[in-house]
């Protein structure tokens, strides 16, 4: 059994497109880069556990890209703590409990701790939202364009399906309307501002399309996508300190555990989490204190996975893994941050995962910065990651 088909229909060396299920396009394409990565999952899968290979399997090819997400992740977790040096079973029993965490990690024969896989999701309406917004941009990649890119100024989100080949048709004949030179004059004096716009809308939907010149050894190229870019111009409100919160509460579903309990938490929203975000999930909402004098730092709110109302909470959570939107693309630059519980029941041993990590001292109650080892370089992946093609 393979996790990809060796006789798949090639769909060549073009790009992805946005609507495409990821695994669709790993399993088809013939980029280099591509068949790299399918080469080395494909070992990855052939060494993990026999009984769990077949429910990994289907995950991974679902075209919901939450369930590929998810099984890439344990399939990348699984190969990373068995090259760090532990010996894993996955699912193990646990007494007293129908549920049974991802992961159980041994060394000499002894249980060091459970290690749970979980990624952030979108909500189902903002999923099918995307979906409906992707569709369209593929439709205006299959119009001609032979000088212009377009840039797309995005408010709002479709309710519901976009006329995508309606647009496309009223684009082309703008587009034709277009002379490159007066275009490229505009676009050196004034960039996108002096550059005509095409205004559309649909159903909560708002696009302003721009052309932007190609350069003239592209011009006339039917290999290269016409929508360039695409940039947001409403103020959306970021949770990504919310669903690191929830992802460990959803997790924290075990009693009292005798080993500690990491959960891996991968953040795949388009924004990626930094420090900040991780803490404040964590810990509590920092604040700021202001006057007299200058400003300085509160205390945190008590609304952390870690610590609420009430004090401690989710004692059973020794640490978390906080992955910045891992993917089978970026696996040679990604860093996480495995971050302590102060407050855990059980604690993990600094020394039990070789990783930058935030360890608490509970003398001046502070996180300290430990610096470590990145994943990448216990996977032994090739720089770049992944090849150029």
């Amino acid at each position: 059994m393979t996790l990809f088909d060796p006789d798949a229909e090639s769909i060549g060396l073009r790009a992805m497109q946005y609507a495409e299920p990821i695994f669709n396009y790993y399993n088809r394409s013939t980029r280099a880069s591509v068949i790299r990565i399918r080469e080395l999952l494909e070992d990855w899968f052939a060494a993990y556990p026999n009984e769990a290979s077949e429910d990994l399997r289907q995950r991974f090819r679902s075209p919901i890209a939450g369930q590929h997400r998810g099984a890439f992740f344990e399939l990348y977790l699984h190969r990373l703590v068995t090259r760090v040096g532990y010996v894993v079973e996955i699912h193990p029993e646990i007494e007293d409990e129908d549920t049974h965490p991802d992961f159980e990690l041994l060394k000499n024969g002894m249980r060091q701790f459970y290690l749970e896989a979980t990624i952030t999701a979108d909500s189902k309406e903002k999923i099918a939202q995307q979906q409906r917004a992707d569709q369209v941009y593929d439709a205006l990649n299959r119009l001609r364009s032979p000088d212009f890119f377009l840039t797309i100024r995005v408010r709002g989100a479709p309710a519901t399906p976009p006329p995508g080949a309606r647009l496309r048709s009223r684009l082309e004949r703008w587009l034709e309307g277009m002379n490159w030179d007066e275009i490229a004059q505009l676009c050196e004096r004034g960039g996108f501002d002096a550059l005509p716009t095409f205004p559309w809308e649909h159903d909560g939907w708002s696009l302003l399309i721009q052309p932007w010149p190609k350069a003239p050894e592209q011009r006339g190229s039917q290999d290269i996508r016409p929508v360039a870019l695409t940039m947001p111009t409403t103020v959306r409100q970021l949770t990504l300190n919310e669903d690191i919160r929830n992802a460990v509460e959803v997790k924290n579903k075990y009693g009292e555990l005798e080993v500690p309990l990491v959960v891996a938490i991968n953040v795949t929203d388009e924004f990626r989490p930094d420090k900040t975000d991780v803490m404040n999930g964590l810990l509590g909402q920092e604040t700021v204190i202001f006057g007299p004098g200058p400003a300085r730092p509160g205390p945190r709110n008590p609304d952390g996975a870690w610590y609420g109302p009430r004090g401690a909470r989710n004692t059973t959570v020794s640490a978390v893994l906080v992955f910045p939107g891992l993917t089978a693309w970026n696996m040679g630059q990604t860093i996480p941050w495995l971050v302590h519980n102060p407050w855990a029941r059980v604690g993990l041993p600094s020394d039990a995962l070789p990783f930058p990590q935030y360890v608490a001292n509970h003398e001046d109650h502070t996180m300290v910065d430990k610096p470590g080892v990145p994943p990448y370089s216990f996977l032994h992946l090739q720089q770049p990651w992944p090849p150029e093609d």
